[in-house]
Parts: C-alpha cells; sequence; structure tokens
C-alpha cells in the first residue's frame, strides 16, 4: 500500500512538473495565455477563470454532465436529494458530474474513459473499496445509454 502512494504521489509530482504547473497555486500559464490546473488525479484542466481555479470549491462543486460527453464514467452515489456540499464525495473527488434523473433523482459520477476496460479497471482497483455500489456507466452526446 505504502508503495502505490509513493507512486501516486511521484506521478502527481512528476505531471505536475512536465505540465508546467505551480505546485504552490496548482495553476499554471500554459502556451498563448491558457490557464490550467491540476485536476484530482494529476491531470492538466484548462480554465477559463484563474481565480475561480483557485477557489477550493472549483473542482469540488458538482457539474452538469456536458451535452457532447462522449465515453464511460463511474458512478459513485445516487440520491433522492441533493447531497450537502460538506458530503466526503466532494472531499475526495474533483470534477464531480452529476445528472439528474426521475428516480434515483441525483447521480454524481466521475472520470471519463475512452474504453469500457479502463473504467472497469480503475473502478475495481480503486473505487469499490470506498463505494461498494459504485459503477460503470457510458455516456454518449450527454446522454446514459
Amino acid at each position: 500500500m505504502k508503495i502505490i502512494i509513493a507512486t501516486i504521489v511521484t506521478l502527481f509530482a512528476f505531471t505536475a512538473q512536465s505540465q508546467n504547473i505551480d505546485p504552490s497555486l496548482n495553476t499554471a500559464k500554459g502556451t498563448a495565455g491558457v490557464n490550467m490546473v491540476a485536476g484530482a488525479f494529476g491531470e492538466a484542466i484548462i480554465v477559463k477563470n484563474t481565480e475561480a481555479a483557485k477557489s477550493d470549491n472549483f473542482y469540488h462543486k458538482p457539474k452538469a454532465v456536458p451535452t457532447d460527453l462522449n465515453g464511460y464514467l463511474i458512478q459513485l452515489e445516487t440520491s433522492m436529494e441533493k447531497l450537502d456540499r460538506a458530503n466526503p464525495i466532494f472531499e475526495e473527488f474533483g470534477n464531480i458530474l452529476v445528472e439528474e434523473n426521475l428516480n434515483p433523482k441525483y447521480c454524481y459520477l466521475i472520470g471519463t474513459f475512452v474504453s469500457e476496460e479502463g473504467a472497469e479497471k480503475y473502478l475495481n482497483e480503486v473505487i469499490v473499496s470506498r463505494y461498494p455500489n459504485a459503477k460503470v456507466v457510458r455516456f454518449k452526446e450527454g446522454k446514459r445509454i
């Protein structure tokens, strides 16, 4: 377990460094004036509003599923009521997407995977121990299929 954590920390530091992300702010100025921040898994994310990116709530506030989303996501949790912002899910993960349905009303999702195999592997190796009801779901053009 210690080796895995050390590897993840090293990978994050390498990713942030290789993408020119300032670790003190978790932000960077990319080429052509593009602003980037480090995401929850160390990935570089382009943002338009640098001040919002520096905010503690920027990545922990759920966003609607984009209408052009294609791929596989991991559904972490569902609820008939909106989850309170103090819910641990918002501290553990950044860039949470929320899908509003009829039953259950709110579905909270993370990640965008190109392949079902990649999503399943991440689900089984990282997520399922903390969220046993989590599952992989597929989206095409922003709709669950």
